[in-house]
């Protein structure tokens, strides 16, 4: 053989053997590969793929009523990345019932973000669940989705929401901005008792999202006008309008700007519920630094039916549930009938930060006024929250009242504060104060920090004390006979550090601005 045929050999057996090595190299998985979309067209072919990752190239517009992925059993799964684009006039109209009318009926572990859906227009005159991107999410993650425009539910049983109706097990809002103003009008158009009772008269209108209990957001926020007009006749039955989230499990660092209303005008009927108006979310298990700065009202016609306003949440009832560095800037009202004394018990409720049912509220404030003013049933107000097991190192400037003669608790602080037979040592309210004149009518129960408290289960030492006011008198009543469990309130002209020596320097710092103490981690502006 040639030597240079015995080269050429070599040459080539070297070169199967490094190929031999490459092959049996574990190798990279390669990314999926991005889809533009730069049409209507585009966005629809998404059906036939539902697992791909898709992005924007453009704005784009598509037709009026399209809803992808209309079926449980064909869900979107895939990311849709809007690159900062907007669909844009995204527009549905029906006079009949829809069930989901929406950008997508159903997705599923996917993934939405950088998206606008702007100057949206949905009317749904029939009833039905509308909002603008997705009805019905599970395990899905937005993150930087904004929505701007208008929609509008009319009839029984019906929501609305900004960027998603029901999302359930674990969806994540970051960043979700809803601009767009949200009406439900949940009336009666059955007329019938035993349709009503199927269907309820109920109805939610929510800036972001409805019920998403095992969901997370941060950094979110509302400034579009949320409103919900009921006609509670029949059923167990009520109507919500929240700034952000009917419930959330954990939201932090968010924001309500955009007024909320909700308003039963039935006084008619055999309902018993709750007409309920809510800045940020409904019902939690954790929140901090949020607020809302905007007008918060609910009124309602019939004495069946319960109403309760508040400036942040009004459910976190688990004992390991917090609130903690949030605050109110916003006027909270109530109005017309708070319930039937005599026959329901039915409890209505109005506070600044949180509302009926509140484990705790750290490190929060209240500057807006709050006002009832209601004719009868029974009734909680506070300038911080409604009711609550501990409250410490809270504040409040906001004027409280109630006008009406209804019997009840009121104060500047909490209507009422109670600890339960299993609660903890340290539940308390404590370490509180409040500068604000309190209002109530002749039958309710007042005072500057407290309207009541109750002591039931702590045997260490009194749970309340360290309370700074300014005029009145700290507490309207108490549930306790043993003396040292009395509570304790110092009454002195100015908040200064030489005048409430409890409040201490790890949580309060003096402001020159306002003139007294403030919170150091949640300072007011």
């Amino acid at each position: 053989m040639s030597m240079s045929k015995k080269v050429t050999k070599g040459i080539l057996a070297v070169v199967f053997m490094a190929m031999c090595l490459i092959a049996v190299q574990p190798q990279k998985a390669q990314a999926a590969q991005e889809i533009p979309i730069s049409s209507a067209d585009d966005l629809q072919q998404m059906e036939n793929n539902p697992s791909g990752s898709y992005y924007l190239t453009k704005d784009i517009t598509v037709p009026a009523n399209t809803v992808l992925f209309k079926t449980y059993e064909v869900q979107f799964r895939g990311t849709l990345d809007g690159k900062g684009h907007a669909i844009n006039g995204y527009t549905y109209s029906d006079d009949k019932w829809a069930d989901s009318a929406s950008l997508f009926s159903y997705a599923t572990n996917a993934t939405f973000k950088n998206l606008k859906m702007s100057n949206v227009n949905i009317s749904l005159r029939g009833g039905g669940n509308a909002c603008a991107l997705v009805s019905s999410p599970t395990k899905c993650t937005f993150e930087n989705i904004t929505t701007s425009g208008k929609i509008t539910v009319g009839g029984t049983a019906s929501n609305a929401a900004g960027i998603a109706v029901t999302p359930s097990e674990k969806c994540t809002f970051i960043k979700c901005v809803n601009n767009a103003d949200i009406t439900v009008n949940a009336y009666d158009i059955t007329k019938s008792e035993e349709q009503d009772n199927i269907d309820s008269a109920s109805g939610v209108a929510c800036g972001i999202a409805g019920f998403a209990s095992d969901g997370t957001a941060k950094q979110c926020s509302n400034s579009g006008k949320i409103t919900i007009n009921g006609d509670l006749r029949w059923g167990s039955e009520e109507i919500t309008a929240v700034g952000l989230f009917n419930g959330i499990k954990s939201i932090t660092a968010s924001k309500n700007t955009g007024t909320v209303t909700a308003k039963n005008v039935s006084g008619a009927g055999h309902a018993n519920g709750t007409v309920l108006a809510c800045g940020v979310a409904g019902q939690i298990t954790r929140m901090a630094s949020c607020y809302n700065t905007a007008s918060i009202t609910a009124s309602n016609n019939n004495k069946q039916v319960g109403v309760v306003a508040v400036g942040i949440i009004n459910s976190a009832s688990g004992k390991n549930t917090n609130v903690l560095r949030c605050y109110n800037k916003g006027a909270v009202q109530i109005s017309g009938v708070a319930g039937s004394k005599a026959k329901s018990r039915i409890i209505s409720g109005a506070g600044g930060v949180g509302g009926l049912d509140i484990y705790s509220v750290t490190e929060s404030y209240n500057t807006g006024k709050v006002t009832a003013n209601v004719s009868s049933g029974d009734l909680m107000a506070g300038g911080v929250v409604a009711s609550v097991v501990n409250v410490r190192n809270c504040y409040n400037t906001g004027k409280i009242s109630a006008s009406a003669s209804a019997g009840g608790y009121i104060g500047g602080i909490a209507g009422e504060q109670s600890s339960p037979a299993k609660g903890k040592s340290s539940d308390a309210a404590a370490c509180n104060y409040n500068t604000a004149t309190v209002k109530a009518g002749s039958k309710m129960s007042k005072g500057s920090i407290l309207g009541r408290y109750e002591i039931v289960g702590i045997y260490a030492k009194a749970a309340v004390y360290d309370n700074y006011y300014k005029s009145g008198k700290p507490y309207g009543s108490m549930n306790i006979t043993w003396k040292p469990f009395f509570a304790k309130a110092v009454k002195t002209s100015s908040m200064k550090p030489n005048k409430c020596k409890k409040l201490s320097s790890k949580y309060w710092v003096y402001s020159s601005k306002h003139k007294r103490m403030v919170l150091k981690k949640n300072k007011e502006k």
